[in-house]
C-alpha cells in the first residue's frame, strides 16, 4: 500500500521555520552590540574610535545567529518531516528558511529599534546607539557588498546538516520507508529467464543440445 504524504505535515514546518526566523530575530536585537554617539555642533559622532567596530560585531552577530538558524531549521525538517525527505522537501524548506532569515533580518530591525529608542528627534549633546543595518545597502567599510549578502547564512548551513543526514542515512530511502513500493510484486507475472523459456529445465534431466549419457535399455523380445 503507497503512503501519501500530507500537505498539512509540510506547511506545519515551513510555518515553524518562519516562527523561528521572528525568535532568532528578537535574539539578536536583545544581545546585539550596538556604537554609542554623540550629536555635537558639526552633527553625529561615535563616542570613540572603539565604537566603529561595534558596528561590524553586529552584523558578525547576526551572522552566527542565522548559521544557527540554519542547523535548528534542518535538524527539525529531518525529524519531523520524515515523508518529506528528498529533493522535493529539500527544496521547499530551502525556500522556506531563506524567506525566515528575511523575517528575522525585519523582526530585528524592529526590536532593536523599540530596545535603543528613537534617534529622529535627537539634540546636540544627545547620546545615541547605533542600530546595525542587517541589509547592507550595497557597501560596507571594507568594500561592496549586496544587501541581502546575510540572507546566505542559514541557507547555507542548512543545506550542509541536511547533506550530512542524507548521507549518514542507512537506506536508499533516506528512512522514509517506502523501499519496498518498488519492489516487484510476486503477484504480477515476473520476466522471462535470460534461456526465454517460462518452463526451468529440470535438475535431472540433461541440458538442451547435450547428449544424455545414459545407455538406452534394450528392446524387449518379442
Amino acid at each position: 500500500m503507497i503512503q501519501r504524504r500530507s500537505l498539512e505535515s509540510l506547511a506545519a514546518v515551513v510555518g515553524v521555520i518562519l516562527l523561528l526566523g521572528v525568535v532568532f530575530g528578537a535574539i539578536w536585537a536583545l544581545v546585539t552590540p550596538a556604537p554609542a554617539g554623540r550629536v555635537t555642533s558639526e552633527g553625529p559622532v561615535y563616542a570613540s574610535p572603539a565604537e566603529v567596530g561595534e558596528e561590524f560585531a553586529g552584523v558578525a552577530v547576526f551572522a552566527l545567529l542565522a548559521g544557527a538558524l540554519g542547523i535548528v531549521c534542518a535538524i527539525l525538517v529531518w525529524l519531523v518531516a520524515r515523508r518529506w525527505r528528498g529533493v522535493v522537501g529539500y527544496l521547499a524548506t530551502l525556500l522556506a528558511v531563506v524567506v525566515s532569515g528575511a523575517v528575522a533580518i525585519q523582526v530585528g530591525a524592529w526590536v532593536a529599534d523599540w530596545r535603543f529608542g528613537d534617534n529622529s528627534n535627537l539634540k546636540v549633546g544627545d547620546d545615541f546607539h547605533v542600530v546595525p543595518d542587517l541589509w547592507l545597502n550595497g557597501a560596507t567599510r571594507s568594500g561592496s557588498a549586496w544587501p541581502w549578502i546575510l540572507l546566505i547564512c542559514a541557507p547555507f548551513t542548512f543545506t550542509l546538516v541536511y547533506l550530512v543526514c542524507v548521507l549518514a542515512a542507512r537506506s536508499s530511502d533516506l528512512g522514509v520507508g517506502d523501499a519496498d513500493q518498488w519492489a516487484p510484486d510476486p503477484a504480477l507475472p515476473q520476466p522471462l529467464p535470460a534461456s526465454g523459456s517460462i518452463y526451468p529445465t529440470p535438475a535431472d534431466q540433461p541440458h538442451p543440445g547435450v547428449a544424455d549419457p545414459t545407455p538406452a535399455p534394450p528392446p524387449k523380445a518379442d
